[in-house]
């Protein structure tokens, strides 16, 4: 009896057993269904994130290459356009000078086939409209050669934006060229201003040379 009564027992306890486990099991399923759903979907929002990003990092470095070709037209449009505002002021130059008077006539030759004498006294005309720092510049430039304009600005005492200003009026004029491939420009006086200065220079020293002597023959 006792033996029968245990059996049924653990018979009770084993249904029950069974019962709890089959749900328990149940729940687990369904956990691991729900979290696995979710972990699928996270999956998908980072693949979905990740071609964002590089469709966006794509479209950035196609935003960057064409800002970059559009600064490069800029600044060969700004330097074509200094050229031209340049090449007009000397051609503005002439014609002022046509209308005063003060210039060879249509017929005569070109500037650079002038004879010595007639193009010093057009740098000589030239060089006495300067400012006292404009003419400062002049004299550096056929001393020390080449220079950037940073250290001009330095020497004659004047700000980046000043000696800017002053750099570019001196271009457009025609006293001095300028060296564009690399940043800060690199200025050096005309060679034909060079050459008359060099020639004001010899006849100078030629004139004083020839007063000494006529001194000492009066002395």
């Amino acid at each position: 009896m006792a033996a029968v009564m245990l059996l049924a027992i653990l018979s009770a306890r084993y249904r029950r057993d069974r019962h709890v486990f089959i749900e328990s099991k149940d729940v687990v399923s369904g956990i691991v269904r729900v979290l696995s759903g979710r972990l699928q979907k996270q999956e998908e929002s980072l693949d979905a994130l990740k071609q964002t990003m590089h469709s966006v990092l794509k479209t950035q470095e196609e935003q960057q290459a064409r800002l970059q070709r559009i600064t490069e037209y800029i600044a060969e449009s700004m330097d074509l356009e200094r050229r031209l505002i340049g090449a007009l002021g000397r051609v503005a130059g002439k014609v002022n000078q046509l209308m005063s008077g003060s210039a060879i006539k249509e017929k005569a030759e070109p500037l650079e086939r002038l004879p010595t004498e007639a193009y010093l006294a057009s740098i000589e005309t030239a060089l006495s409209k300067l400012t006292p720092t404009e003419l400062k510049v002049i004299q550096l430039l056929a001393v020390e050669g080449p220079l950037p304009s940073p250290n001009i600005g330095r020497t004659v005492g004047k700000s980046r934006e000043h000696t800017a200003r002053l750099m570019k009026r001196l271009y457009e004029q025609g006293y001095v060229d300028r060296e564009t491939a690399k940043i800060p420009y690199w200025y050096k006086l005309n060679e034909k201003v060079r050459n008359a200065l060099e020639k004001r220079k010899e006849d100078k020293a030629k004139q004083k040379v020839k007063e000494q002597a006529q001194e000492k023959r009066i002395a």
